[in-house]
């Protein structure tokens, strides 16, 4: 086989073999293909000429450059749940709480690399000491022990899929069958049993447009379906932040609200989007009759405190020091001090702008991941909210040193538009695609 031949291959429409594609990763892997050849064949490849099946054969090949675990055969029944979209939110740490606290097993592949923002490590890095660079032997006594599975990617895992993620950053490729296979990629080399995935459409998305989500969301079940799980999307609105807060530790303050059923404390569509993927997932996995017992079940491993147990023991398991996480508005924590914009004029919150937030939360950070985890952004008044002038509607948590400060601030009042009128709210849930 030659690259070239290929290349051209596919550009005059002709589907490629598993063959072909095979010999395409493996001689990325090897070197044998350049970058710029994998690019020329990744800016080709859309879903206008990339079916399913070649699709389900390049996540495959991706998943089979490295070491692949067997988690279903090593533990049963298990399912793992996924968020498709540009920023990340915190609904997988309530989802496996939840889960597990029904007896439920769930896992999930922990990564650093991918999404331009926070992601579910960053959270868990928030407990002191929290550690998921584990054996795939631990992982599964884990699993066993206490519900959930969590391991991060090494370089053995998937490794091709960290080479070309990195490349269609480079390159400003965006293209459904690639991020589809990506992703179902790292389901193959995890040997999950049941794929949910949640798939986001507006500002903090891959793209804006619910069509685009559908289709997404479509590849991901039918690719998945062809790699042997069973498997469902949601698609859900991500227009405005899923919570009230940004940032490593006040999104974390926000699980704890949720799973502590303190129902003042966090925005509802955190909980709402939490609990729909919770009850997809036992309606999907035949552990219960139908909707409205998946939704009981859910009510009451939340009122009952026995989803926040299952979240402490978690932490425990892998090596976590588990704090109540609540920061003090009136008074400086851990060294942080608190700020609040006030609203310069009264009527509604028309619109929040995610992009803007987390570039601000990333000047409150240091400019970089990780650096300050107590740095966060809290929104004290959501989109259709009434406001009045002088109003505290966002709280800051900031160092005192962090020179950005000035700058973050004015990036947060540019995120928060105001208008006269009450706004059209966005729906929260668009469609689930089985």
């Amino acid at each position: 086989m030659n690259i070239n031949e290929i290349l051209d291959e596919k550009k005059s429409g002709v589907s490629l073999s598993k063959e072909e594609i095979d010999f395409i990763i493996y001689g990325y892997k090897t070197g044998k293909v350049s970058d710029g050849k994998m690019i020329d064949f990744m800016k080709i490849i859309d879903e206008s000429n990339f079916s399913f099946e070649e699709t389900y054969y390049l996540a495959d090949a991706i998943a089979r450059s490295g070491h692949m675990l067997r988690t279903a055969d090593n533990v049963g029944l298990v399912v793992e749940k996924h968020s498709a979209g540009l920023v990340s939110d915190p609904t997988s740490l309530i989802f496996m709480s939840v889960m597990a606290s029904l007896g439920v097993q769930n896992v999930k592949l922990l990564a650093s690399e991918y999404g331009d923002y926070r992601n579910s490590l960053d959270r868990l890095k928030v407990f002191n000491g929290f550690n998921a660079n584990i054996s795939p032997k631990s992982y599964y006594q884990k699993i066993k022990k206490v519900g959930v599975g969590l391991i991060e990617q090494g370089e053995d895992i998937a490794p091709v899929d960290k080479m070309l993620y990195k490349l269609r950053k480079r390159a400003k490729i965006v293209s459904i069958p690639l991020i589809a296979s990506s992703i179902i990629a790292k389901k193959i080399a995890m040997g999950s049993s049941v794929l949910v995935f949640d798939v986001k459409t507006g500002e903090g998305a891959l793209t804006q447009s619910p069509k685009y989500a559908q289709t997404l969301a479509t590849y991901l079940v039918e690719v998945g379906k062809l790699a042997g799980f069973t498997c469902a999307s949601v698609i859900t609105n991500l227009d405005q932040p899923l919570g009230s807060c940004i940032g490593e530790r006040t999104e974390m303050e926000e699980v704890l609200a949720v799973l502590r059923s303190d129902r003042v404390l966090y925005d509802a569509k955190l909980l709402d989007v939490s609990r729909e993927l919770v009850i997809v997932s036992l309606c999907l996995m035949n552990v219960v009759k139908g909707r409205n017992e998946a939704f009981e079940m859910f009510e009451e491993a939340i009122s009952s405190g026995k989803a926040l147990d299952k979240f402490k023991e978690i932490i425990a398991e892998y090596n976590g020091e588990y704090q109540d996480l609540k920061h003090q508005s009136n008074s400086l924590l851990d060294g942080v001090a608190v700020s609040y914009i006030t609203a310069k004029d009264s009527g509604y919150i028309s619109d929040i702008m995610i992009s803007k937030l987390n570039e601000a939360h990333d000047k409150l950070d240091g400019e970089g991941r990780t650096i300050d985890r107590n740095a966060g952004i809290v929104l004290l008044a959501r989109e259709g909210t009434k406001v009045n002038y002088g109003d505290k509607i966002v709280r800051i948590f900031y160092s005192i040193s962090n020179k950005n400060f000035p700058e973050a601030t004015n990036l947060i009042k540019e995120a928060v538009k105001m208008s006269k009128q009450k706004p059209v709210l966005h729906n929260v849930f668009y469609k689930v695609i089985v």
